[in-house]
C-alpha cells in the first residue's frame, strides 16, 4: 500500500445578521485548492462531496426568521 503525505484543508466560513430577521451566510471549502492525495476516494466508492476532487468550493446562503 503506498504512503500518503500528510495534507490538510484550510476552509472558512461567516455569517451575518443583517438584521433581526434576516441572516446571509458563506463557506469556502479547500480555499487554497489543495489536491487530494489520490484523485478519488481510497475505498473506491462514490462520494458527492470530497474537498480535494471539488477544488475550491464556495457556498453562499441567506435565512429569514418568522
Amino acid at each position: 500500500m503506498p504512503e500518503v503525505n500528510a495534507f490538510a484543508y484550510l476552509n472558512l466560513s461567516v455569517k451575518y445578521d443583517v438584521t433581526k430577521n434576516f441572516t446571509l451566510n458563506a463557506d469556502v471549502d479547500n480555499l487554497l485548492d489543495t489536491k487530494a492525495p489520490y484523485p478519488y476516494p481510497a475505498s473506491g466508492g462514490t462520494t458527492t462531496y470530497f474537498q480535494g476532487i471539488l477544488g475550491t468550493y464556495l457556498r453562499l446562503g441567506a435565512a429569514v426568521h418568522f
